[in-house]
């Protein structure tokens, strides 16, 4: 539905502002409109959603709780159609363990996350998850790792010819673990 279209991308927007709360208001929206329509896939894009608004307001409850209604709907028929549902799953819980200080636990997340979307043409996804990667590996102290996941994120970043990253997250981001990355040398 177009309705719930717009709901995500309002979500979207929401998130990049930080106005959390707004976001999932949006993302709720959709969900319940896709789950009306049986659009499972677009459920799952939703609940990832969520899960990264509660992991970016410090809501570990409430995230985790989002992310076992995320994991719970592999069990359903023709939720993975385009691979939506296996990479919220992965990113997800790689964003769990940064969140909860686990670099170690979130690696092996963050780079099936990231080998889900290196075949996609646009670039959003992989800057992001490579930043995670960055993160992810700074927590851990591996600073090798880091360097090169911020450099591939910065460099893919530089090579759009858009400056937006429209997955309801901020360019400053990738900017921020990048500078976190050359700090830690």
């Amino acid at each position: 539905s177009g309705q719930a279209a717009i709901y995500n991308n309002l979500s979207l927007a929401y998130r990049a502002l930080g106005l959390y709360r707004h976001s999932n208001r949006m993302a709720q929206r959709t969900i319940e409109i896709r789950r009306r329509t049986r659009d499972l896939n677009s459920v799952a894009n939703g609940l990832t959603i969520l899960v990264g608004n509660d992991v970016l307001s410090g809501d570990m409850r409430a995230a985790r709780a989002r992310y076992a209604e995320l994991e719970a709907l592999g069990s359903l028929p023709q939720v993975d159609q385009d691979g939506v549902w296996s990479l919220g799953v992965a990113w997800s819980a790689g964003w769990l363990d940064i969140a909860e200080r686990d670099g170690s636990a979130a690696l092996p997340h963050l780079r099936k996350a990231l080998a889900y979307v290196e075949p996609y043409a646009e670039t959003s996804f992989r800057i992001l998850i490579e930043t995670d990667i960055c993160e992810a590996s700074l927590r851990r102290g591996d600073l090798a790792t880091a360097l090169e996941s911020s450099r591939v994120a910065t460099e893919l970043f530089a090579a759009r010819e858009d400056p937006s990253l429209g997955v309801g997250m901020s360019p400053g981001h990738v900017w921020w673990w990048r500078h976190c990355a050359l700090a830690a040398k």
